[in-house]
């Protein structure tokens, strides 16, 4: 994959932001091997978790799709409901991270639906 799509650039520098984030180097894992990686998610608060998880699926449903524009009610392929994840992450948009609504922010999202 080349990063580009109908959209032009802008497919290349979602990808590239969600694949930053989710890199182990993005979380302090630089030098690290992936069995160290997956230890750490042991350590890994709650929210965190579901964070990590909801930006995964949503990253598959925006490579699929196009879009984040999915039915509340949408449950992927995996089990995760990510259309009740992305509404709660626009109910809830104040309590994000700069990093965390420019990573939703990459694939799309929006905001008032």
């Amino acid at each position: 994959y080349e990063g580009k799509s109908d959209g032009g650039d802008a497919m290349g520098r979602a990808v590239a932001c969600v694949r930053h984030l989710l890199s182990p180097a993005a979380h302090g894992l630089s030098g690290r091997t992936i069995s160290a990686a997956y230890d750490d998610w042991e350590t890994l608060s709650p929210f965190e978790r579901k964070w990590r998880e909801g930006l995964a699926a949503a990253t598959r449903y925006h490579a699929d799709h196009g879009d984040l524009a999915c039915r509340n009610s949408y449950v992927d392929d995996e089990g995760f409901r990510l259309g009740t994840w992305l509404a709660n992450k626009r109910n809830r948009s104040d309590r994000l991270t700069p990093e965390q609504r420019a990573a939703l922010d990459s694939l799309g999202m929006r905001w008032n639906t």
